[in-house]
């Protein structure tokens, strides 16, 4: 039995710098075989055709070692966004109340006819409902986000055709009995929506050419809760033709704050921008948070060629996966995947599935050029075993980054939060048709505006669980509230890889934490301590965050209650710390890992197999 823990510089004080990795330099940790595959993005049309083509994968385990979290829904449809965002999918009420959706499909019949919008409640103080088990629509919908209305209501926007749910009053109306409209001008599909009072911002995608575009992303406002629709349906400036041949569907995201209101759209094979308005969406201004190195690209016409040699070129770029929020002070914070796209036909574009990184950008970084971005890398894949490389499967595709999904936040202070979620190093649903490494769910926030991270926090309760589109409510509070999908397969039915992936339910898992509001209010010293992967046979991550130094006992105990090891270490910062236990020799079976701090104890149980 292994007596030794690792502690050495896995003992770490919890920020740091912001990263400056380049992506040469992640691009060189890859597999090129992972690197250099290329894949054709597959539109929403085909996907609905794909949907249930493959029976469950006999290598993957029935059942998950989750110890955090609560399941507050399921969906058969495990296809929540195109792209790897989900938008405005849990909000917070003024009075600590909180709402969440996504697209359900509760009876799992072929054709998903049940779909729709899934929606739970949780009352200030208070926990989510029941699991719903329908939809709140009366008919065929989804792809839902949801906003707040004057903190006393609720709206909900969906796919197809801008379809407007509402309650008057917040978490009282019974599935199938929300005021139902619709927008009639813009009968856009894939939305996002956010409200600021009284009025409402949606985005759509048009499904259909627009003028020289071969696709188009609209705006449409309600400035009295929707009952009447002052803007339906308006491309506006700058995101249109020429700049924008086809905005991806759902490639965009949303938020409003008074009468400021952002939304950030494009990636792939076209610049990511910013569009900001400071009077409630009637005027607006365009930055470029990230440049395609080929302006004003139409892929249907021209090949990727960047130095004019005829010879078409791999392309940096954004992915289509953003997240924004706005601060107090009005200004624009922006997440998104990095991304290489190619087109060597002159009629379509490829992307790298097997791209990792994931920037971040404000508005003080100013805008991009060609070539030259702004936005900096924050977050990649971990080097789990330390050597330098990424040992990876190859990745279930999302049509998003490897690091990538992510969802912004921020609370009355500044500080700002995101959820990501990334490839797990040395992971495999073992598959030998098919072999996918998992994803799992990080956390990470920033005190000083975006200028140093701290260090990413795995909020997943395993290795082998497979964590996908997360969102937490950008209005942040004492508590980071995040909700999320999990099952136990890589990636989802309808971006399969190689072999189509099995159809099943997948959970709606509901999380939260102290945010760094939260901990500077807390009275006790610990704010978290998790142990993971769990199971492991290898090395174990003891994860504890303290708002204030102190001494840290860490004792390891059998199922008999016989301790197999102990020790003493000063926590010399506040902030998160990180210790690896190398249980490699630990014999199998369950432990106990108890940590004290002060007065405080907590304990997890330990898995070893």
């Amino acid at each position: 039995m292994k007596q030794t823990l690792l502690l050495g510089v896995a003992l770490g004080l919890g920020f740091s710098a912001i990263a400056q990795s380049s992506s040469k330099q992640i691009d060189s940790r890859l597999p090129e075989a992972i690197r250099v595959k290329t894949a054709n993005l597959i539109t929403p049309a085909e996907q609905e055709t794909r949907f249930r083509e493959a029976a469950a994968n006999p290598f993957v385990s029935a059942t998950s070692n989750r110890s955090r979290g609560t399941t507050i829904g399921s969906t058969y449809y495990d296809l929540q966004s195109n792209y790897g965002t989900v938008g405005n999918r849990l909000i917070m009420h003024s009075d600590g109340s909180m709402a969440a959706v996504w697209t359900i499909d509760y009876a799992g019949l072929a054709g998903a006819p049940d779909r729709g919008t899934g929606y739970n409640y949780a009352p200030s103080g208070g926990s989510f409902g029941p699991m719903p088990t329908q939809r709140i629509e009366t008919v065929r919908k989804g792809w839902c986000n949801i906003g707040s209305l004057n903190g006393t209501g609720e709206v909900i926007v969906a796919h197809t055709g801008l379809w407007v749910n509402k309650c008057a009053a917040k978490g009282t109306c019974a599935p199938q009995a929300w005021t139902e409209s619709t927008v009639p001008a813009a009968p856009d599909f894939w939305p996002r929506n956010t409200a600021s009072g009284n009025t409402i911002h949606a985005l759509g995608h048009t499904n259909a050419p627009l003028g020289n575009m071969a696709g188009a992303v609209r705006y449409t406002r309600s400035q009295d809760g929707g009952a009447t629709w002052d803007i339906q349906g308006v491309v506006v400036p700058g995101a249109g033709d020429p700049f924008f041949y086809e905005p991806q569907a759902d490639g965009y995201d949303i938020v409003a704050s008074g009468t400021t209101v952002a939304f950030v759209m494009g990636g792939f094979d076209q610049d990511l921008a910013l569009f900001k308005s400071t009077d409630n969406g009637t005027n607006w201004t365009k930055t470029l948070v990230f440049a395609y190195p080929i302006p004003n690209y139409n892929p249907a016409t021209t090949i990727s060629d960047i130095d004019g040699d005829g010879i078409a070129d791999t392309c940096d770029a954004a992915d289509s996966g953003p997240s924004v929020v706005l601060d107090g002070t009005g200004k624009a914070h922006v997440w998104f995947g990095r991304m290489r796209t190619l087109n060597s036909s002159g009629s379509s574009s490829n992307y790298f599935p097997g791209t990792d990184g994931m920037y971040y950008w404000n508005e003080s970084m100013g805008a991009a050029t060609p070539g030259n971005p702004t936005a900096t890398i924050i977050a990649e894949i971990e080097d789990r075993d330390g050597d330098g490389m990424i040992n990876i499967e190859g990745p279930a595709p999302y049509q998003c980054s490897m690091t990538g999904q992510p969802s912004g936040g921020v609370d009355a202070n500044g500080n700002l939060y995101v959820v990501y979620t990334s490839q797990m190093e040395n992971t495999t649903n073992g598959s030998t048709t098919d072999p996918e490494s998992y994803r799992n769910a990080y956390y990470m926030y920033s005190t000083d505006d975006g200028a140093t991270w701290s260090t990413p926090l795995n909020v997943t309760p395993s290795d082998f669980d497979e964590a996908a589109w997360p969102s937490i409510n950008k209005n942040v509070g004492a508590n980071v509230n995040m909700i999320y999908h999990l099952d136990q397969e890589p990636g989802n039915s309808f971006q399969a890889g190689t072999v189509a992936d099995p159809v099943g339910n997948y959970e709606v898992i509901y999380d939260s934490w102290p945010s760094v509001v939260g901990i500077n209010n807390h009275n006790g010293i610990v704010e978290k301590f998790e142990v993971y992967p769990n199971p492991t046979n290898t090395i174990a991550k003891v994860a504890i965050a303290v708002n204030k130094p102190g001494t840290l006992n860490i004792k390891v105990s059998n199922i008999l209650g016989q301790e197999v090891e102990s020790i003493k270490q000063e926590l010399t910062a506040s902030g998160n710390h990180i210790i690896n236990l190398n249980v490699a020799k630990y014999s199998s079976g369950l432990y106990i890992i108890n940590a004290t701090v002060g007065k405080e104890t907590f304990s997890k149980k330990l898995m070893i197999n």
